[in-house]
């Protein structure tokens, strides 16, 4: 193996087994000058430069005729010749590069990411490294490209004690890396009986129910097609892969925990929330000689899995990129000097609080979502997730008493999901969410489902009836968008229990998912729990308080923002700026060290809605 510049790269010599594979977080001083072999995600690609290899000079010394000398420039360093033999000054003459004579080897600088994941924590941990790419290498390497590196560690360059360039690694070798490796003990879980059970209850244990919404999750992290093919035909329609999931609920739902939790399970995912301070999709950085660098934000670092964004209903920038992504599988970028087209497959889920800070029952679903009706229409499955409270803890009963039922030809009544999510086993017999992460990576790469008659009949029946109670509500849904979520979301269902054929069972767990989902169309218990809370809410605002009026507040807290709404019910006035806020306080007497981090509390927590850089009270709470 050969570190020449100007020397091509082998790359039918595997390296050998005497090339250590090492973790980018434990890279040491003791490695530098090694030859190692690293993996990770491409997240940052440099333009493709030339970099000298062999410099000619010329002697500068007047009346001297020597002839020009080559030397080497180790990595682009410059060396200059010691001395002239033609010159009368020797070692003392100056000598001048002639770049156009010299001689130049292609050059790239990139950047990989290695997720870890901590089983201790179950949290995932991002750790970064610049590679140099020579030669043949340059340019073999797209955005979000998952890669194996054979190269020598650089040691950091110093300039009088002062680092000046942190370590990298010189490649010598790319290979694109898509392997998965699951043990025996992980295969002996795939033979459950109650394998779909076993998923779902291990997704989030902390979180209690919501089976529902955990499914959806998952099909989202599985996906609808193999990775490997730029789209899907089948019986003529042509349809995109992955899945996207948007949960809706109070703050205090559980949304960013399941969200959490998809993240550090994903095998390639990311996470966004509204303290994530940069661009989400990408970033370009000018450099020196109008160059540029390209730069992967999360959303496309989930490239071929899972971008999970928490509140999305309040995070603007690049959304009209992230909104095409969605609908196009497609990222293209057209700026400072960079233009980009490549095509991406990324699922999203995401979470959002209802508009106005509580759900109104007499609107739509889609009224009452503060999202562009475009990215609306691209999530196949809406969550409105399920209160455990006491108010709602006969939630499942009334599911079971009151769900619509479907025809026969929709669902055999005798097995439903609901049913088949039934988890029987201890808490403790739960697998680990490493063993979900490989088990995800595993049905992505190996599993590639074909739909049979029996499941494509009863997806173009329901279409149908969907279709027609979505227009006789004024949704006007195309019927060939919902047939195609129908498909994508029933590939996805089988392929999550290892099955290479989608079964009829698969797509009436489906129809029912989606029927779930759709509780605007379907009424289920979900409707009844929101009128009932909706009702509750009423009497409370019109008893003015936050809970019974006879009932002292329980906190301090509570007393702030009861005084809030009193105040704001007697004056008519419910939108306040920060140094009113500030004031309310001093005359309710609450004691706050730093109340304007505890402002921002309470717009987390639906208390106070932010609006155009003031505070709307929420009556409703």
């Amino acid at each position: 193996m050969s570190l020449n510049p100007n020397e091509p790269c082998d790359d039918d010599d595997d390296g050998g087994d005497s090339i250590p594979s090492i973790q980018i977080s434990k890279i040491e001083p003791c490695h530098y000058n090694q030859i190692v072999t690293v993996q990770g995600t491409v997240i940052a690609i440099g333009p493709a430069r030339p970099l000298i290899h062999e410099g000619t000079f010329k002697c500068e010394t007047p009346g001297c005729m020597g002839e020009e000398q080559k030397i080497l420039q180790p990595m682009g360093k410059f060396l200059a010749p010691k001395n002239c033999p033609s010159c009368e000054k020797g070692n003392r003459a100056f000598f001048r590069r002639l770049d156009l004579q010299s001689t130049y080897v292609p050059s790239q600088m990139i950047k990989i990411s290695e997720i870890l994941f901590d089983e201790k924590t179950c949290e995932k941990k991002n750790c970064s490294l610049d590679v140099h790419l020579i030669n043949d290498l340059v340019e073999q390497c797209s955005l979000t490209d998952s890669v194996k590196i054979t190269g020598q560690i650089v040691e950091p360059k110093t300039h009088r004690g002062q680092v000046i360039c942190s370590f990298y690694l010189l490649a010598s070798k790319i290979m694109k890396d898509s392997s998965v490796h699951l043990t025996e003990r992980n295969m002996a879980l795939l033979s459950e009986d109650n394998l779909l059970a076993l998923l779902v209850a291990s997704l989030c244990p902390q979180v209690p129910g919501n089976h529902f919404a955990k499914l959806g999750i998952l099909l989202a992290l599985v996906g609808g097609h193999d990775e490997s093919e730029e789209s899907d035909e089948t019986n003529g329609t042509m349809f995109r892969g992955e899945c996207h999931v948007l949960l809706l609920g109070d703050p205090t739902r559980g949304k960013r925990e399941l969200l959490q939790a998809a993240h550090n399970v994903g095998p390639s995912s990311s996470f966004i929330d509204k303290s994530f301070a940069g661009n989400h999709v990408f970033e370009v950085e000018s450099g020196q000689n109008d160059s540029y660098t390209l730069n992967a934000g999360p959303v496309l670092q989930a490239n071929r899995g899972l971008c999970c964004i928490d509140d999305i209903d309040i995070i603007k920038p690049q959304r009209t990129n992230i909104m095409d992504i969605m609908e196009t599988n497609f990222f293209q970028v057209g700026q400072k000097g960079c233009s980009v087209s490549m095509p991406v497959k990324i699922s999203f889920l995401a979470s959002c609080s209802p508009k106005n800070g509580s759900y109104d029952p007499t609107k739509t679903l889609n009224q009452n979502i503060n999202l562009p009706e475009r990215m609306l229409n691209q999530f196949d499955l809406i969550f409105y997730l399920e209160d455990q409270e006491e108010d709602l803890t006969n939630s499942s009963k009334i599911l079971s008493q009151t769900r619509r039922p479907l025809s026969q030809s929709h669902i055999n009544q005798s097995s439903s999901l609901k049913d088949k999510l039934k988890f029987p086993f201890n808490s403790n017999d739960l697998p680990p969410p490493k063993f979900l992460s490989l088990y995800i990576d595993y049905v992505r790469s190996s599993v590639f489902p074909k739909f049979s008659d029996d499941a494509i009949d009863n997806l173009s029946s329901f279409n149908d009836d969907f279709t027609e109670k979505a227009n006789k509500s004024s949704l006007f849904m195309d019927p060939e968008h919902t047939f195609r979520t129908l498909m994508r979301l029933s590939i996805a269902r089988a392929r999550l229990e290892g099955r290479n054929t989608v079964m009829k069972e698969d797509a009436l767990d489906v129809i029912e998912l989606v029927q779930y989902s759709r509780f605007d169309l379907y009424p289920n218990d979900i409707v009844s729990a929101i009128a009932s809370k909706a009702a509750k809410r009423v009497a409370q605002s019109e008893c003015g308080g936050l809970a019974n009026p006879k009932k002292r507040a329980r906190c301090s807290k509570e007393r702030l923002i009861r005084y809030i709404q009193d105040y704001s019910r007697e004056h008519n006035k419910y939108l306040y700026t920060e140094s009113e806020l500030v004031q309310l306080k001093e005359q309710s007497g609450y004691q706050c060290k730093d109340f304007i981090q505890f402002i921002g509390v309470l717009n987390e927590q639906a208390y106070l809605l932010y609006k155009s850089g003031k505070y709307e009270v929420n009556m409703n709470i």
